[in-house]
């Protein structure tokens, strides 16, 4: 009896090693893939990142550096993954939009579409605004979402859309609404001060050709208003 079960005791114990030490090495490969999985605190590098690209994208769709364009709108996509955050509810929000925005865009470059480029570039500055809201980074997200307007008004004013700029123009005034206090407790009266008028002007547009004159003007002040919260920062990260 002993000769016998002796005999089969290598394949009994390769049968037990295999029960017990596979289960163990998936936990284990589990646990490295989630220690490489995308984080929060990975969020406050990476959303400046995109909003830059896609901001250079936006910039190089307008004046026609297809080439640049494509190579930009590859480099956005293989850090879209990054946004996939577990347990962080703007991820659930931004992420898959982030994904069909950026699929979009990729085709919208390829074949050149210049307005379609511009727009969705955009969009992915307000997604990645929309997600670094509740971090509370050195850059406010209203300051990021002047930004994304200014860009819209030129947008829409070059397609002569009246309707989208009348919504722009909306969304500017309520986002000044939370900005400016934000502003001027840090010292800003100066550049809150050149916002004004600009959103007076935009009240009273009623042409795209009136909306268009505000473009360059609003991204100014907020490159301006930008600086102020940068130099309260105490450094010049985001």
């Amino acid at each position: 009896m002993y000769l016998k079960l002796s005999s089969r005791l290598p394949l009994v114990l390769s049968l037990f090693l295999l029960l017990i030490l596979t289960p163990s090495q998936d936990r284990s490969a589990a646990a490295a893939e989630k220690t490489h999985a995308p984080s929060i605190a990975g969020l406050p590098k990476v959303l400046p990142k995109v909003t830059k690209n896609a901001v250079g994208i936006y910039q190089l769709a307008k004046e026609g550096q297809w080439e640049k364009t494509l190579l930009a709108v590859e480099e956005i996509k293989n850090v879209i993954p990054q946004f996939s955050v577990e347990g962080y509810e703007p991820s659930k929000i931004y992420a898959p939009q982030l994904g069909k925005v950026a699929g979009d865009l990729a085709e919208a470059a390829s074949a050149k579409d210049r307005h379609t480029t511009m727009m969705l570039a955009n969009r992915i500055t307000l997604f990645s605004s929309g997600m670094a809201a509740p971090l509370r980074l050195v850059i406010p997200t209203p300051v990021e979402l002047l930004m994304f307007y200014g860009r819209e008004l030129e947008i829409w004013s070059d397609a002569n859309d009246t309707t989208k700029l009348a919504d722009t123009v909306a969304g500017i005034d309520k986002t000044w609404s939370d900005l400016q206090p934000m502003l001027e407790a840090r010292g800003g009266t100066k550049e809150a001060s050149m916002v004004r008028p600009i959103l007076l002007g935009l009240k009273a547009s009623k042409s795209a050709q009136d909306y268009a004159q505000f473009s360059k003007p609003l991204l100014h002040a907020a490159e301006k208003i930008e600086m102020i919260f940068r130099q309260n920062s105490g450094n010049g990260s985001r």
